[in-house]
């Protein structure tokens, strides 16, 4: 990636094909993706700011010519600023969706039932309950911020990450060793799921509805290029933004020391973990992958995270 990048920093503009992809190095499109030769092409127009030391895309709008709710950035947010709650992460557990292997981002999903849980999707939301409330334990037992021993679930709206936040609300009352510690702990667990619009799914533009490997046009390139909105998607840079307003917008509804859950989805969890560990690269995210149904601590330094696993392509089902 480095010679690659050196290569072209002297150059003010430059033109970069999707199609082209194929060409870059092994570290950037790994090979697993490497077998697709063929696909769409779309230009990108590139600058390199020497004073910064990263590349900006030079968009002409500022909302996604796709969905205008959907904003264009030119760069990573600031970093977040220290938090007085414990937040943890929770991905959805295996939607229609996945099984189809299909990409579902579109807004219009917001609200609906479409491309919610499958019956297995449903148990993992239920087994999340364990992990979580381990997490949570451990916080109470010894986090640096206290604790009210009140927890919240938010969630995106869309139904798969809506169903797994209830069906871990499930979990916790049906399974009888995470109730006892619940009880233990003396826990106020809030069964609402209060939705939140900033941990929607990351907006993949003209590649929704298309199968899981167009995917490999878009990954790779967030690898070294944060900004970039090929396809129109959303870039990693506008979800660090959005998630960083949805986050500091639930640090001000609560007071110090609550235990808060965060329901969203695979993309948008990886860049929140990275992002709020203080990744110096946000677009490397897609090597941390939860999961169905997976549940972390979201850490506030790189060791929090777990070990990079080299980019695969996404599996249906997953």
């Amino acid at each position: 990636m480095k010679t690659m990048l050196s290569s072209i920093m002297s150059i003010a503009f430059a033109s970069l094909s999707v199609s082209s992809l194929t060409n870059l190095p092994r570290r950037i499109i790994p090979s697993g993706f490497q077998s697709m030769a063929a696909s769409p092409t779309h230009k990108i127009r590139y600058t390199f700011n020497p004073r910064v030391g990263h590349f900006k895309t030079l968009h002409t709008a500022k909302v996604n010519p796709q969905e205008p709710s959907i904003a264009i950035v030119d760069q990573m947010p600031p970093p977040l600023p220290p938090l007085n709650n414990y937040y943890y992460l929770l991905r959805h557990g295996q939607s229609t969706a996945n099984v189809e292997g299909i990409i579902s981002s579109a807004r219009s999903l917001a609200g609906s039932t479409k491309h919610g849980l499958t019956l297995l999707g449903e148990e993992q939301g239920r087994d999340s309950a364990g992990p979580l409330i381990r997490l949570i334990q451990e916080d109470v037992n010894g986090g640096d911020l206290g604790t009210t021993k009140t927890v919240y679930f938010y969630s995106s709206p869309f139904a798969r990450a809506k169903e797994t936040a209830y069906a871990c609300l499930k979990g916790i009352k049906a399974n009888a060793e995470v109730a006892n510690t619940v009880r233990e702990l003396g826990l106020d667990v809030r069964e609402d799921v209060l939705l939140e619009d900033g941990l929607m799914e990351r907006y993949f533009g003209r590649l929704d509805g298309k199968e899981l490997l167009t995917y490999a046009y878009v990954w790779p390139v967030d690898m070294f290029l944060p900004t970039h909105t090929a396809f129109d998607v959303e870039s990693v840079a506008a979800v660090s933004t959005r998630i960083r307003s949805a986050i500091l917008h639930i640090e001000s509804q609560h007071t110090t020391g609550n235990h808060i859950i965060l329901t969203s989805h695979a993309d948008v969890l990886q860049i929140t973990q990275v992002y709020a560990a203080g990744l110096e690269n946000v677009g490397e995210f897609s090597q941390y992958r939860f999961r169905n149904g997976e549940v972390r601590r979201m850490g506030r330094d790189v060791e929090s995270l777990p070990e990079a696993v080299p980019l695969q392509p996404p599996k249906r089902g997953e």
